[in-house]
């Protein structure tokens, strides 16, 4: 689900129970992945992502999110671009 160049969000469970327990953790691996980045992180970028958290209505985990649709929407663009219509 975290890799960027698969199009592929994988599997998904039928059963809500399953769904919400794996949404709970997929977001503590979130939460992980995201404060493992930002330990990594150089000041300047670091600066920068606090400028632009700042200036918008979304939070961190939000916006990780949000790249990590934008990448996976990306991946699936390349994935189709080479089949026939």
């Amino acid at each position: 689900m975290f890799d960027s160049q698969n199009p592929n969000w994988g599997l998904r469970p039928i059963d809500p129970e399953e769904c919400t327990g794996i949404g709970f953790l997929l977001g503590l691996s979130l939460k992980a992945a995201i404060n493992e980045y930002l330990t990594d992180l150089p000041q300047p970028s670091l600066a920068l992502l606090e400028k632009e958290i700042a200036g918008s209505r979304i939070s961190l985990e939000g916006l990780f999110v949000q790249l990590l649709i934008e990448a996976k929407s990306i991946a699936t663009d390349s994935a189709h671009r080479w089949e026939s219509n």
